[in-house]
């Protein structure tokens, strides 16, 4: 994480969790973080393989051109190329970690999502229309750029990394998942 904003919701989350893998909702003062509202959102996990928008700021949801709240969290990947690409990576003997799959239920998400980047030999992020909308795909990718790991970018179509995205990919080798020579 490189934007103070970050390391300030991370620090007040935490001091708010007292021990526990969460905070209680009712320990959330909203005016504590009222320079970040506008780019925080709450999941609620009662399912953990669909993990729901409970709130989400206005910068966010005007990033994804539609309100979120009630949407579901994974919504933003496709999971069957998701799932298609950790198969064919698994067949091969490497061990790929996907965090809707592998996410511990109960753990933090960001911190395993953060342990699992700064632990892998390398980082693929799949380029399509959905991960050029997310915010969170881009400080992924941030994350496994700062922390100077082999990224491999695979296209999904043909399309072109938006530019916050496009930033830490352009000195990559492209792979492309789509067309006659898929």
């Amino acid at each position: 994480m490189k934007h103070r904003n970050s390391h300030l919701l991370v620090g007040y989350w935490s001091r708010l969790r007292k021990g526990r893998a969460v905070p209680d909702q009712t320990d959330i003062d909203p005016r504590s973080i009222k320079r970040m509202l506008s780019h925080v959102f709450i999941l609620e996990a009662s399912n953990a393989a669909h993990p729901i928008y409970r709130l989400a700021g206005t910068s966010l949801c005007e990033r994804y051109g539609s309100e979120l709240k009630g949407t579901n969290f994974l919504s933003h990947w496709d999971g069957q190329s998701r799932n298609a690409l950790a198969a064919l990576i698994e067949s091969k003997g490497v061990v790929a970690w996907i965090a809707p799959r592998d996410v511990r239920p109960g753990q933090d998400y960001s911190e395993q999502l953060q342990a699992a980047i700064e632990s892998c030999a390398a980082f693929v992020v799949l380029v399509s229309d959905k991960a050029n909308k997310s915010p969170f795909v881009r400080a992924e990718t941030e994350m496994a750029f700062s922390t100077s790991k082999p990224i491999y970018p695979v296209r999904m179509s043909d399309v072109q990394p938006a530019a916050g995205l496009a930033f830490f990919l352009k000195l990559k080798h492209w792979t492309d998942a789509f067309g006659p020579e898929r």
